[in-house]
């Protein structure tokens, strides 16, 4: 067996333990070195011609890059696997590939998409792994997943700003044609932005938006800012003729002691200012948007009866 050149070393920690036939060769290996390392356990067959370092682990993305590996030029995991990479599913789905119209790898256990329109600039390397772009990944994500997961994605990609919503608008032009899987899909979830083009601070804001059309509470303004003495206050939504506030948080957004003291200061000063308040975390509206609704409807209610017997004037609401 050839001694292991720092070259070699570097190759196969690049491509998290993994090496073809091709590159074994390249690297000064014989078939009968690749032979006896396959007998005695040093190299672990992934595919025909792909081969796993003893001692690496076989994961997710090791197997993505051993099916590319296999496939051949141009190869990129894409639809579910590629929307996971990009952190846009927590599920990673299976091994999901993309490979140009025409090629026929043999791969066992992995879901190979043969594209027309496989172009390289579609694709980038994430993670050591060949992977079609954020607006791509998206397009073909809504051929194999169901339509809230793809909104979802949406809403995650633009937050993260990974693209925009003009960028996917373009990508979903660009690679449209009749009958293919996934445009309808997505076409359908850009044509349901509550928020328009504007980028999102939080994923969860798009999905209030959402909440508030449906349910049909209006005069809802978006990142509505409240002046006070010392500057302005901002809240995800408001709805002023009322003051009522309506935050969106993620259990992660509070955790520290510094910011939790801070919104507990702010949230006194608005109270003084006559503004009612009402938060809500992700698995509220994910998992009773009818019931966070109806508390928005009843608030916005009993505030305008309010309103009314102090004569219709919101700064009658102020603390003292």
């Amino acid at each position: 067996m050839p001694p292991l050149t720092k070259s070699f070393d570097v190759l196969v920690q690049h491509q998290l333990g993994l090496v073809t036939h091709a590159q074994l060769l390249t690297h000064g290996w014989t078939q009968h070195a690749i032979e006896h390392a396959q007998r005695t356990g040093r190299l672990l067959a992934v595919h025909p011609g792909v081969y796993r370092s003893a001692g690496t682990p076989l994961t997710h993305r090791a197997e993505l890059l051993a099916a590319c590996l296999r496939a051949g030029p141009l190869a990129a995991a894409s639809h579910r696997a590629a929307a996971h990479l990009w952190g846009l599913l927590l599920d990673p789905g299976p091994v999901e590939i993309t490979v140009p119209y025409g090629r026929h790898p043999t791969l066992r256990g992995v879901v190979v998409h043969r594209s027309r329109d496989l172009h390289p600039e579609h694709v980038m390397r994430r993670a050591k792994v060949p992977v079609t772009k954020p607006a791509r990944a998206l397009l073909d994500a809504g051929a194999v997943v169901p339509l809230d997961e793809l909104t979802k994605a949406v809403d995650t990609a633009v937050v993260k700003g990974l693209v925009t919503y003009p960028a996917i608008h373009a990508a979903l032009v660009g690679l449209s044609r009749r009958g293919r899987p996934g445009v309808a899909a997505l076409r359908a979830v850009l044509a349901d932005r509550p928020l328009g083009d504007r980028r999102p601070e939080s994923v969860l804001e798009p999905v209030a938006a959402r909440l508030c059309r449906r349910f049909g509470i209006d005069r809802v303004h978006y990142q509505y800012e409240i002046a006070h003495d010392n500057g302005v206050y901002r809240v995800d939504f408001g709805i002023p003729h009322v003051r009522v506030g309506i935050e969106i948080d993620g259990l992660e957004v509070h955790g520290a002691f510094a910011q939790a003291c801070n919104d507990r200061v702010r949230r006194r000063r608005l109270i003084a200012l006559g503004w009612e308040l009402r938060e809500y975390t992700a698995g509220e509206l994910y998992r009773r948007p009818a019931a966070v609704a109806n508390e928005i409807i009843a608030a916005v209610a009993r505030r305008e009866r309010l309103l009314s017997a102090l004569g219709g004037d919101p700064d009658a609401l102020r603390a003292g």
